[in-house]
């Protein structure tokens, strides 16, 4: 990287994430399929284009990597919470009638989780320069379950956050004129935004941060290098 990873640089990486999250909350009414594949990509193309700004990343392929990477994680990551939640033997039988309303706290910790891992190695292998896979694998293990947590607070703000950005979409006429937001609870589609705000927001400063401490540690070698270097024997 061309230009250390100060605090500036960690909140332009939330912002990254919650400006790519209330687009994603924004969006109109699209395919299913597109529908599906859309947070993870504009997470990524936000979080690509933040890097550019900060020169961190100038590399046209792993940029691509980054966008169709991240498209991915947080639909497995959808996929991981959602197989947890019906074939789980831990897990509550749900009424497939409910949809999505409930969700337990298991399954939003694990697909967070999983999801956080995804993430974090793709971009620190990317962005990182000249860290060893293990080390980057270890961090990424060690920082995923903070991705759990975002996923379970994040639900859970669906009945406060998530009215306000159901209030959004309705002022924007993005919701029908029979869907309200006891509909919007009911069928988890608060939960859902809020988790997706709150998630990708904090993931976006978790990465900013571990950049920021790879950043610290180089200046520090560096530093301790130059001084040992004009240090007489």
């Amino acid at each position: 990287m061309s230009q250390k990873t100060t605090l500036d640089s960690v909140l332009l990486l939330g912002f990254a994430g919650f400006f790519s999250a209330l687009l994603t909350v924004c969006a109109p009414p699209m395919p299913q399929g597109i529908r599906d594949l859309l947070p993870g990509t504009l997470f990524g193309v936000s979080l690509s284009l933040c890097l550019w700004g900060r020169n961190m990343l100038r590399s046209v392929w792993k940029t691509l990597i980054i966008v169709a990477g991240s498209s991915i994680v947080l639909f497995c990551s959808a996929l991981a919470g959602a197989g947890i939640e019906y074939f789980s033997p831990w897990s509550p039988i749900r009424d497939p009638g409910k949809g999505f309303s409930e969700l337990s706290a298991a399954a939003l910790f694990v697909g967070g989780t999983i999801g956080a891992f995804l993430l974090l190695t793709t971009v620190l292998l990317l962005v990182g320069s000249r860290i060893p896979l293990a080390r980057v694998l270890f961090r990424a293990l060690c920082w995923s379950p903070v991705g759990g947590l975002l996923g379970v607070v994040g639900w859970n703000l669906g009945p406060s956050l998530g009215a306000v950005l159901w209030s959004l979409q309705h002022t924007l006429g993005l919701s029908g004129s029979n869907d309200g937001l006891d509909a919007a609870l009911a069928q988890g589609r608060a939960g859902v935004d809020s988790l997706l705000l709150v998630w990708q927001t904090g993931m976006g400063l978790l990465i900013g941060l571990l950049l920021a401490s790879d950043s610290l540690g180089r200046d520090t070698a560096q530093r301790s290098t130059e001084i040992n270097a004009s240090t007489p024997d």
